[in-house]
């Protein structure tokens, strides 16, 4: 719960932000946010640029209406955790395949080794 509530002051100190400054174009649209992260900023500039650049038009804001796209807002960045979580596994899979297929071609090595060494080998044979 005090995570949402951290998220919501940080979309609301932006927007606040945001909205004082009478003077803003698309692209000098940039968050000084040290809080958030560098994709919840950039779902931040795709998601709420649109609304700020409305807003600023009508000069006023409907608190609902920010309510509704901040919810907007969780979505995606649950949607960007989820592909980067994927492609953390996916890494991890790869890293693991790999290390499985160099430990076994080392094997592989040392048996082929291990047999060249005997086929060469000058051992006397008991009788």
């Amino acid at each position: 719960m005090s995570q949402a509530t951290n998220s919501d002051n940080v979309i609301f100190s932006v927007l606040i932000t945001l909205i004082s400054r009478s003077n803003i174009s698309q692209q000098k649209l940039k968050f000084r946010a040290s809080v958030a992260k560098q994709e919840f900023v950039k779902v931040i500039i795709g998601s709420v640029q649109k609304i700020v650049l409305a807003e600023f038009d009508k000069n006023e804001i409907n608190i609902s209406e920010l309510r509704e796209d901040i919810g907007l807002l969780r979505a995606d960045i649950a949607s960007l955790r989820v592909a980067k979580s994927k492609k953390t596994q996916n890494n991890n899979t790869q890293l693991t395949l790999s290390s499985t297929q160099a430990t076994a071609e080392a094997k592989k090595q040392l048996i082929e080794d291990l047999i060249e060494v005997f086929a060469t080998a000058d051992i006397p044979l008991k009788k």
